[in-house]
């Protein structure tokens, strides 16, 4: 960490407070903070006084918030001044944190320790995002990630190919205009959670998105992959026509063999001797025929005499 004051009581008590803890570099001026940040310098935390001679602790302040490099590294700005407004300019300035003088060591302490870990957590955040978009881009399918504001912040290399054989820009677009046949929820469950959604068209090709919430430092975003199912929906359709088609030839004979058991139940070919084995019997039942040995008051001859007749509930 580095501690800078233009008074060398104040980095004496610095050096004996957090020497134990932390590594401390002390500065007397801003001056040399900033050579030290041009020449690529990079603590973990930066103690500032408010005011020293020469560059004070404020303009060292804005200029870490105006680097790119230096814009997230804590502050702890030190300051005697105890005015609300005073206070306020500190940390519209930059500052992470404040702590007025004189201070408590074990004060100092924890201010710097807070800071620390916030530092750490903020590393391990990026880390983790930085690893999840190195898997989400090595993925097939194709991913896009969805910001708060609708747009689309991320896409894999699959998504990239994807959308540039269809002729549609992608990043930085609202998804909106990218793939309009996509209508995301305005409402997700956990991010464990994931949400289907109808086929959408993309060129001649059909994908299954599947959406799910994302929580990221900058808010919550939306996952889309976009699996491809075209060849599994073209051979759905096949079965489907097939099944049609043989439900529309198997009819055809069954229409045919039903008449001729009509004809033989109606006596036109004469009676019909009953079946001899039990499996022509069980055979005949299948097909919704049963043997009856009663008569009925019918002259036809098949009422007549034993004979055939139909299920009452008809062919099965």
């Amino acid at each position: 960490m580095w501690f800078v004051d233009d008074a060398p009581l104040e980095r004496s008590n610095a050096r004996r407070i957090l020497e134990g803890t932390y590594d401390v570099e002390l500065f007397a001026d801003g001056a040399p903070v900033l050579e030290r940040l041009g020449a690529g310098g990079s603590p973990d935390v930066v103690v500032l006084d408010w005011m020293m001679p020469g560059v004070t602790g404020i303009e060292v302040c804005k200029f870490l918030r105006s680097s790119p490099a230096s814009a997230e590294l804590p502050v702890l700005m030190i300051t005697a001044q105890r005015e609300t407004e005073q206070v306020v300019e500190g940390l519209r300035a930059g500052a992470n944190d404040y702590l007025l003088k004189p201070y408590a060591p074990d004060e100092m302490l924890a201010r710097v320790g807070a800071l620390v870990r916030s530092r750490d957590m903020t590393k391990r955040a990026e880390a983790a995002e930085s690893s999840l978009r190195t898997l989400l881009a090595s993925l097939p399918e194709a991913v896009l990630l969805v910001d708060p504001q609708g747009s689309v912040s991320f896409a894999n290399e699959e998504a990239l190919r994807v959308f540039a054989l269809a002729g549609r820009a992608l990043l930085g677009r609202p998804m909106a205009e990218c793939l309009p046949e996509l209508r995301l929820p305005t409402s997700l469950g956990p991010p464990a959670d994931a949400l289907a959604h109808p086929d959408v068209p993309l060129g001649e090709t059909f994908y299954a998105p599947l959406i799910r919430r994302l929580v990221q430092e900058s808010g919550v975003s939306v996952a889309v992959s976009l699996r491809d199912v075209t060849e599994a929906r073209r051979r759905e359709a096949r079965r489907l026509d097939f099944y049609a088609m043989v439900a529309h030839d198997l009819r055809s004979p069954l229409a045919t063999i039903v008449m001729r058991v009509d004809w033989l139940l109606s006596g036109r070919r004469g009676n019909c001797r009953p079946p001899r084995s039990p499996t022509c019997r069980r055979s005949t039942r299948a097909c919704g025929i049963w043997w009856s040995s009663s008569t009925t008051s019918s002259t036809s001859p098949a009422s007549t005499a034993p004979g055939w007749r139909s299920s009452p509930s008809g062919p099965r």
